[in-house]
């Protein structure tokens, strides 16, 4: 299972809502390669696929609760897979998706007080599952998909940048634009009617708004950041070193 998603400042989300996000997305995922695993080292061999999510690897403000359980859940699919490939032939692997257009709309939890919204592009549902069946039959460490990767490498390189670029930019997308909505938990509890089909209300696309697109190219725009960032480091490092070692601000080496 993918799991939940939930959104919302950090302290105006209850904590036992945060729990049980916790409990279905990493727990569960950890529960079912429990069961399943003995079976496959009696035969030495099977594949496991754990879905992530981006969340799992670029932070995403105001679902802190959610970057939690994927990350958790990215950090499993690491040590499991190092771990049974020093004592089988089994298979660890993980997806990470972005934004897919499943029902995810109305069934994650929402304490924004806004309608919830993709950052695209969009990913259909079935180019989603035809991924993890390709990953069941050739077998690989991970994959992506989505253009919000592209974040990953700046986090990387410049993590501090790239967050205080990327907070205020979430902020306004996810509290202060869109079409005003409840607060909801979704499935997070118990089933409901809604949403039992595969497809969800964003259509594989952009929505409608030009505010959507804005967040998602200025938070593209952080990669360059980040890749200049790394350049200054890189060079001040290199200059200290051909000088003999760092230097005060005074431009003197420092006698101790």
């Amino acid at each position: 299972m993918a799991g939940l998603s939930m959104w919302g400042p950090f302290e105006a989300i209850p904590a036992e809502a945060q729990a049980r996000l916790v409990q279905v997305n990493l727990i569960g995922v950890m529960n079912g390669c429990h069961v399943a695993l003995p079976h496959m080292l009696q035969r030495d061999r099977g594949v496991i696929v754990n879905v992530s999510s981006i969340g799992g690897r670029v932070p995403i403000p105001f679902a802190a609760a959610y970057s939690a359980s994927k990350y958790g859940v990215a950090g499993f699919t690491e040590a499991l897979r190092d771990e049974l490939a020093a004592r089988s032939g089994i298979e660890v692997c993980g997806v990470y998706p972005g934004y897919v257009d499943t029902p995810t709309d109305i069934h994650s939890a929402s304490h924004t007080g806004r309608t919830l919204r993709p950052v695209p592009p969009v990913l259909a549902p079935e180019e989603v599952a035809e991924g993890i069946v390709d990953l069941a039959l050739h077998p690989r460490r991970a994959l992506h998909f989505g253009l919000q990767h592209a974040l990953a490498l700046p986090y990387t390189l410049a993590p501090e940048m790239t967050g205080r670029i990327a907070g205020p930019l979430w902020e306004r997308f996810l509290l202060r634009s869109g079409p005003p909505a409840p607060p909801t938990d979704g499935t997070l509890s118990e089933p409901m009617a809604e949403g039992t089909g595969l497809h969800g209300s964003w259509g594989g696309g952009a929505p409608a708004g030009g505010s959507v697109s804005l967040a998602a190219l200025a938070l593209m725009a952080a990669l360059p950041l980040g890749l200049a960032v790394l350049g200054f480091a890189t060079a001040g490092r290199m200059l200290d070193a051909t000088s003999g070692g760092p230097r005060d601000r005074r431009g003197t080496l420092p006698t101790s």
